[in-house]
Formats: C-alpha cells, structure tokens, sequence
C-alpha cells in the first residue's frame, strides 16, 4: 500500500506544521504512524512553523483553544488548519452548559474557510458529526499494524496465560485500566458469574487505575490473570494474538472510537462492546464480530457470553479493508492540507 500510494505522488514532499500538545498515553506512537503514513502521501510533519503549508492538530482535543486560535491567524493568512477530533459526541451532551458551547464553537468553525475539522469516527455512527465537522477518517489504529515493527510470534506474559488458560477461551482487557474502560464490570462480570470460569479465562494487563485495587485483587483470587504494569508494544500484540476476545465494553460516558477495537479488527479478533455505544455499529459497518453487552448486568451479559459462537473473519478480507480504508483516509488528509492524489484511493 505504502508503494502505491507514493507512486501516486506528483510532487516533493510538503512540510506540514505539527501542532502536539501532549505525550500522554499512546499518543507519541499514534503521532509517529501519522507521520510515517503521510510521509507516504507526501507530506512531512514537522513540529517547526516555517515553510509549511498547513498547520496539523493531531488530537486537537488536547488545546482547544490553541486550535481555535490558530484556525482565525491561518483563515487570514490563507493556510489550512487541520484537527482530528477525537470526541465528537461531547458536543451533543446536555449535562453541562459547557458541551453546548462545545457544540456551538465547532458548528461555527466548521465554516471558517481553511478549517478542517475530521472525527475519528464515521458521521453514519452520528449524523450530528457533520454539523461541528467538516469530515472524517478511521481512526489511525485501525490501519497501522503494517508500520509498526513486526512483533514476536509470542511472549513470556503471553506464555502465562495461555499455560493457565488450558482450553478456555481467553477474554483480555488491554492498556490503563480505569472506570471509564469498564475495568470495574470486567472484574465484577468475572467475580460476579463464577459459571464463566469454566469456559473462560479473564485476563487484564495494564496499569490499574487507583481506588480500583480491591476489585482487582478479587479477580486474581477468584482464578482470573492481573498483570497490573505497563505493556510493551510487543507483549501488547502477543496478548492480542492469544486472545479468544478482546473488551472494548466501556463506560456509558466513554463513548468514542477504541484503538484496542481497532487493533482486535486488524487482527481478527472478536469484541465485546458496550451495548447502545457507537462500537457496537461501527463493528457492524466493519463486518467485524461483536458483542454488545449490557453495562453492569453481570447475569444477562453472562449468558450472551456464553452462548455467543462468534464466526470468525477471513484473513485477506481484513487485509483489503483496512488497505482501502488507510488509502480513503490519507487521500482525504491530503485534500485537507491542499493538495490531492491522483487516481482512486
């Protein structure tokens, strides 16, 4: 793919102003896939202003207002401004006043000429998307495995728990846990429908978030895995690799796109989702198997685990899937900064 879409290119590459403002969580490894994969589609992102042709907000979430600022300064100077909005549905809350000005301020600069404000999450999971955006991608981890570097077939955390899984279906829950992932129905689906121990294996590896250690220590004595630590890259895909099915059942205020659901995807691995989020139709758009799950109903959720048999998908498949989506999203992302591919995506 990444050949292809160089071939496609017409010019040297274009120096694009990347406008960072935090390191927190994957968000350093998420900025270096986009530079790598626009690199690709012609385009150098550098965290300097001159000579560029355009300013890029990777995770504009993180400085709303440094965003705002600069979309004004750059709609004088006639540069395009790009932001990836990663929680778009804020804007349609009405628990607090600020949401509303949330949804006003970006149904404004939506039409300031220049700006170009893309959700992570298609506008069919939410047709009010397009009233605060001018577009939207996949979120970059459903396309990036191919610019990682390649992971070992296995690891000594994956090794664990297949050694204690024996011939029960593994379910991991994956990176920082903490309330809004839905660690606490994890651990209390687990402690809750001990009937589950028999066909399955709960596994969580990540760092646990404070006030959250008294569940977890309820999981490992009830038979279930803890690993509460960081997670290298590479025990990270190891895990995913091991799993049966990958948790992607958050909380009902954590209602955005998921890179742990977009990796289970490239991977082939089946999801639980949260019932009524918007995981649970953009796996549906995906053709990726899901389960939705109904959030802190131990008995219910228990029971469609367990007779769920979920069909597992087709390896070249997923390959032309996410080839085409990544080709539709860098396309569109060079379009944003002012300047097109030629031929189809």
């Amino acid at each position: 793919m990444q050949d292809s879409v160089s071939a496609r290119i017409t010019s040297p590459l274009r120096k694009v102003a990347l406008k960072s403002y935090s390191k927190i969580g994957h968000r350093t490894s998420y900025e270096q896939v986009l530079a790598t994969a626009l690199r690709d589609a012609g385009f150098d992102l550098d965290p300097s202003a001159t000579g560029t042709v355009a300013d890029f907000f990777p995770m504009l979430d993180d400085n709303k207002t440094a965003f705002c600022w600069k979309a004004v300064t750059n709609w004088v100077r006639g540069k395009p401004t790009v932001g990836l909005f990663f929680r778009p549905a804020e804007c349609f809350l009405t628990t607090s006043l600020k949401y509303r000005f949330k949804r006003t301020l970006f149904g404004g600069l939506r039409r300031l000429p220049g700006t170009e404000i893309i959700t992570i999450l298609p506008f069919a999971l939410d047709e009010r998307f397009s009233t605060i955006a001018t577009g939207w991608i996949h979120d970059a981890q459903f396309w990036d495995l191919d610019y990682l570097a390649p992971a070992p077939h296995t690891s000594e955390i994956a090794e664990r728990v297949r050694t204690v899984a024996r011939d029960r279906r593994v379910v991991v829950a994956l990176g920082g846990q903490n309330q809004i992932k839905g660690f606490d129905f994890f651990c209390n689906l687990w402690i809750g429908a001990p009937q589950l121990h028999e066909k399955f294996l709960f596994v969580a590896a990540g760092k646990i978030a404070p006030g959250l250690e008294e569940l977890s220590a309820k999981v490992s004595s009830s038979g279930g895995l803890i690993f509460d630590r960081s997670i290298s890259d590479e025990e990270l895909i190891s895990l995913y690799k091991t799993a049966d099915l990958v948790w992607s059942c958050y909380a009902p205020n954590y209602n955005q796109s998921s890179g742990i659901l977009g990796r289970a995807f490239q991977l082939g691995k089946p999801s639980l989702v949260r019932e009524g989020s918007y995981l649970v139709t953009f796996s549906e758009l995906l053709g990726h198997p899901a389960l939705s799950l109904p959030y802190g109903q131990v008995e219910l959720a228990s029971t469609r685990l367990s007779l769920w048999k979920p069909e597992l998908p087709d390896g070249a498949s997923i390959s032309r899937k996410v080839e085409e989506m990544r080709g539709r999203d860098l396309k569109l992302l060079a379009e944003a900064f002012g300047r097109r591919l030629e031929g189809p995506a």
